[in-house]
């Protein structure tokens, strides 16, 4: 199969049995032979013939087609772990088009077939994404992987509310999307998370759900594990309290206002600008402050987030997100680093550290050992840390 998708299947709906898996491409492609309780998820509670929708389990992301044919119902799902939801979608546009008076199997075959062939592109930043209809290349930038296509004003035309959507994203209280359709809350899902761009958001999300899907069972019963869920089910709006952040989507979606997203896309740079500038401010002063993840102070906070509309309690729920936390392992090696680890005398910097924290210390300056292998100054002084770290710690051991 292609690197950029993982497998496709073919499942029927019939009143006395429910969903069936009927073809699985290739068959080592396991998700609903595993898992088939499952399956109730490609068959959502509103669909119409040539619906189109999205969903997500765990790391896998479904690109789903639900069609009639012959008065019985079917649906053919992508799976993913690329997540390129406008590639997804425009593909299941051009099928539709083409495929419409094939057989299902047909269907899924022909689909299988040109999505094998799916690739990045080695000689450029694009994606190549032969379709049925032609070949189409995307570029392979933050519009793709963060969903810019998707613009959240189109289902919430209200600055108010968008600034509240952010604020439930960046702290993880939680969001939930009541949509009309399973198309329009699946894409609904991705364009909020396109309001924290370039930044990815790796927090456990829902793209779509309803009656069936047994995590929908799990969310009804106040379940807080997804920090994002849209669904077309009214109930979750009644019972789901467990959301700071409830929108119910438009009818009719609203005509695009991308500024709306723009000022908060700034807001999220200026807010991760400010954070760095307080770690480099830090880390004139201690070059494993970063490394040893020490608290920022109480002033260091207010700095941060003046003029930014978000309170200290917002900003602490924020530095327990998983992104945030994956951002900064991120920056720790940034260049500041460097300046910061060659300008102290080693002696008095371990001097200054406990025990636990120089068993941490003792870790890190093996890796960066190989890290800084051709950097002769680097190496120099790791070297020199290493051994006033194993000096220090020889007693105890």
């Amino acid at each position: 199969m292609s690197t950029l998708v993982e497998g496709i299947t073919l499942q029927k709906f019939t009143r006395p049995e429910g969903p069936c898996l009927l073809v699985n491409l290739p068959e080592s492609f396991t998700l609903f032979t595993k898992k088939k309780q499952l399956l109730s998820i490609t068959f959502p509670e509103i669909n119409t013939n040539n619906t189109i929708y999205s969903f997500s389990i765990k790391v896998l992301f479904g690109f789903c087609w639900v069609f009639t044919y012959e008065n019985e119902l079917y649906s053919i799902c992508i799976g993913t772990r690329y997540p390129y939801a406008v590639i997804f979608f425009d593909f299941l546009k051009d099928a539709i088009k083409l495929l419409k008076k094939e057989i299902p199997e047909a269907r899924v075959n022909k689909m299988y077939e040109v999505l094998k062939k799916w690739r990045s592109d080695p000689n450029s930043p694009n994606v190549i994404a032969p379709f049925l209809s032609a070949e189409r290349i995307y570029p392979l930038d933050v519009n793709l992987t963060h969903f810019m296509a998707y613009d959240p004003s189109v289902f919430v035309n209200d600055e108010a509310k968008i600034d509240d959507l952010w604020n439930s994203l960046v702290t993880g209280k939680g969001i939930l999307l009541i949509g009309n359709t399973p198309e329009q809350a699946s894409q609904a899902a991705y364009s909020v998370l396109s309001l924290i761009a370039p930044y990815k958001y790796i927090e456990m999300i829902n793209i779509y759900t309803g009656l069936g899907d047994p995590r929908f069972l799990d969310i009804i019963n106040g379940s807080t594990k997804w920090k994002i869920v849209a669904t077309t089910n009214a109930l979750a709006a009644d019972r789901c309290q467990q959301f700071k952040t409830i929108i119910k989507l438009p009818a009719r979606n609203y005509n695009p206002s991308p500024e709306l997203r723009a000022i908060l896309q700034k807001k999220t740079a200026k807010l991760f600008y400010r954070i760095e500038l307080q770690f480099n401010k830090r880390i004139e002063v201690d070059p494993y402050s970063d490394i040893l993840e020490y608290p920022l102070s109480a002033q260091q906070i207010n700095e941060i987030i003046q003029h930014l509309k978000m309170t200290t309690e917002n900003f602490d729920l924020l530095q327990k997100m998983n992104f945030f936390q994956e951002w900064k392992k991120s920056i720790i090696f940034r260049s500041k680093f460097r300046e910061s680890f060659l300008s102290f005398i080693p002696k008095q910097v371990i001097a200054t550290k406990n025990e636990a924290e120089l068993k941490k210390i003792s870790k890190i300056l093996e890796f960066l050992s190989s890290k800084y292998k051709n950097d002769i100054h680097m190496s120099a002084v790791i070297s020199e840390h290493i051994k006033l770290v194993n000096n220090r710690l020889q007693p105890s051991q």
